[in-house]
């Protein structure tokens, strides 16, 4: 099959009438689901997130050079049977430093904030690269609440020395070494 060549005009054409069936397809076919959004206080920041949908929680963790608006295929989607949760990690436009560095450490502890807020009894966490930092670390120590994890183009990282505690050892065998 030989490759033929188009010109930017006509492929942008076309680009440009395939968006537009999709969209009218999208328009007629699916009803706008609202968004509500929010800040969270947290010491040293301001944590922004959204909610989409409803029915069980699933959280959507971005990487290093995303945001919440990284998932917006995916919202879409899923809104319609889950409550999809976006946010921006600390340091993450249009979260915000109040003072200090920004400490990846910090993260998991932002999500539990957060899901605690949402009053959100399980979740299922949707990790990608540098949110699988978070997401691995916050199922390391709420395992109870973690429906799901699913970890998307990332090795996620977490201390284990900080996840040695009496109950931790005999429950998670990352921390009792079998």
């Amino acid at each position: 099959m030989a490759f033929r060549q188009q010109t930017r005009r006509v492929f942008l054409g076309q680009t440009t009438a395939g968006a537009a069936a999709l969209a009218a397809q999208t328009s007629t076919s699916a009803a706008v689901t609202p968004t509500t959004s929010g800040i969270l206080k947290r010491p040293g920041a301001e944590i922004y997130y959204e909610t989409t949908g409803s029915g069980p929680a699933i959280v959507f963790a971005h990487g290093l050079g995303g945001s919440h608006l990284s998932w917006w295929q995916q919202v879409p989607y899923f809104c319609s049977h889950y409550t999809c949760v976006t946010f921006a990690h600390r340091g993450f436009a249009p979260s915000r430093l109040e003072a200090g560095v920004n400490d990846p450490a910090l993260f998991a502890e932002d999500l539990a904030t957060l899901i605690d807020h949402l009053k959100l009894a399980e979740v299922r966490l949707v990790a990608q690269s540098m949110g699988g930092w978070t997401c691995l670390d916050y199922t390391l120590r709420h395992p109870d609440r973690v429906r799901a994890l699913v970890m998307a183009a990332t090795g996620g990282t977490t201390d284990l020395k900080t996840l040695e505690t009496p109950d931790r050892k005999r429950d998670c065998p990352l921390v009792r070494g079998k």
